[in-house]
């Protein structure tokens, strides 16, 4: 029986370990539920995010306070610097957001309600084939960060 767990735990530790890691922002802290935030393609190592393609992207998150507007900042980070995702950086995530029924929500949303953030990014033809860092973070109407995640990503081809 033993020799069993050992074979099993040598043939999971590999799989787990290329797990990709989405960390909280500003840390080496990872996500300690592997499925908090789910990204499309992003099962194994590095995020591989294929141009001219959507990456699909969910997660839950549940304000503290009332949030009268929510907007996305979303950004991949190379060597230090932020280069925004067009079309997604900036704009309203207001339309993204689901109750737990999966019905649309929308803003405003409430104190204490759990809600469901769905999105998809659009891996633009002209963006260079690099490693990054992708930053994405939900503000409410005072930039107050309400979710925030990295996670290492290529840009491929």
């Amino acid at each position: 029986m033993a020799r069993f767990v050992a074979l099993m735990l040598a043939a999971l530790l590999p799989a787990m370990a290329a797990a990709t890691a989405v960390k909280h922002c500003g840390t080496d802290s990872p996500y300690e539920d592997v499925n908090e935030v789910l990204i499309s393609g992003c099962q194994q190592g590095t995020c591989k995010l294929k141009k001219k393609t959507e990456v699909g992207l969910e997660f839950k998150f549940t304000p503290s306070e009332d949030i009268k507007q929510l907007k996305n900042r979303v950004y991949a980070e190379l060597l230090t610097l932020p280069f925004p995702f067009a079309g997604v950086d900036g704009t309203s995530a207001c339309d993204q957001v689901f109750d737990a029924s999966g019905q649309k929500a929308g803003c405003p949303l409430k104190a204490g309600q759990e809600y469901v953030y769905k999105n998809k990014l659009k891996v633009l033809d002209i963006y260079p084939k690099i490693r990054v860092l992708v930053h994405w973070e939900l503000q409410d109407q005072n930039e107050k960060t309400l979710k925030c995640f990295e996670v290492p990503a290529k840009i491929t081809s």
